[in-house]
């Protein structure tokens, strides 16, 4: 038997590496610092895992080097999104600890509210779904105290607390946070940001065995990943249209979606992606 497995996806800003190549060289370190995050994480989101952490070993070097704590607390950041990918859970919550703390120390209350925001998804990968509503939920008290105004912020942790909900089988509660995020992502004109949360929605339908919402959501999905996504977004959307013609007995279909998948992924690498489409 085969067993399609679905997984909840948490939204961040995302950078395409030639684009940024192609931009004007950053003129001095502390803009290099954020030029290199975005690299980093560009690179990260491309599966070049080597390319990603080179670029993040120089933003940390430069954010020390011009003595910046608020670009020291987004390089350790970066880290710890950077581990979070990789596996390594606790790494990850150690280096979003340590932006935690920096950014506690200069009172800057956005990065404080999005490293306990990200150290709740390092515990949901851990399986610990309790830790992860709490951070998350602690993320959205400092939010609503802090007098700040960021929608992105304020949409990841909806987002996360809806893919919570979701992970516990509390459908009614995970639906209501994902509309308050798909809102707030149509209202900042957000289209990958909408394309997660139509996913997850596509997700928590597919967990109930409901194949033809999950489907209606998931094509939602790929119509902005398709317009506004890169080769990663597109190969995840045809995945997760075969996933649900798969749960509708609707086999043909489903190949056929695979194998669109594969043009959009190297297949001359090993990756995840790739060996998760060929099982």
């Amino acid at each position: 038997m085969l067993i399609i497995s679905t997984q909840f996806l948490f939204s961040q800003k995302r950078f395409n590496a030639d684009s940024l190549l192609k931009l004007t060289p950053p003129s001095n370190d502390s803009l290099k610092v954020i030029r290199y995050g975005q690299l980093s994480d560009a690179y990260l989101n491309e599966k070049k895992i080597g390319l990603a952490l080179n670029y993040l070993d120089s933003a940390l070097i430069r954010a020390k080097k011009c003595n910046s704590l608020k670009l020291e607390g987004y390089a350790y950041n970066s880290y710890g999104n950077l581990y979070n990918y990789l596996n390594d859970y606790n790494k990850a919550i150690d280096n979003f600890e340590k932006a935690k703390n920096i950014y506690t120390k200069i009172n800057y209350k956005i990065g404080i509210i999005t490293n306990i925001t990200n150290i709740g998804i390092s515990y949901y990968y851990l399986e610990n779904n309790t830790k992860a509503i709490k951070y998350n939920r602690l993320a959205l008290t400092i939010y609503n105290n802090a007098g700040v105004n960021n929608a992105d912020a304020l949409s990841n942790i909806y987002n996360n607390l809806g893919s919570f909900y979701g992970a516990e089988g509390n459908y009614a509660e995970a639906k209501v946070y994902f509309t308050k995020a798909l809102e707030l992502d149509k209202k900042e004109n957000d289209f990958i940001g909408q394309a997660y949360i139509y996913n997850n929605l596509g997700t928590m339908e597919m967990d109930q065995e409901n194949y033809t919402e999950a489907l209606s959501n998931y094509e939602k999905a790929l119509e902005l990943k398709l317009k506004y996504g890169n080769n990663a977004n597109k190969a995840d959307g045809y995945k997760q249209i075969a996933n649900t013609f798969f749960g509708l007995s609707k086999y043909q279909k489903a190949i056929a979606n695979f194998n669109i998948a594969l043009n959009y992924i190297d297949t001359a690498v090993y990756n995840d992606d790739l060996k998760y489409i060929y099982n």
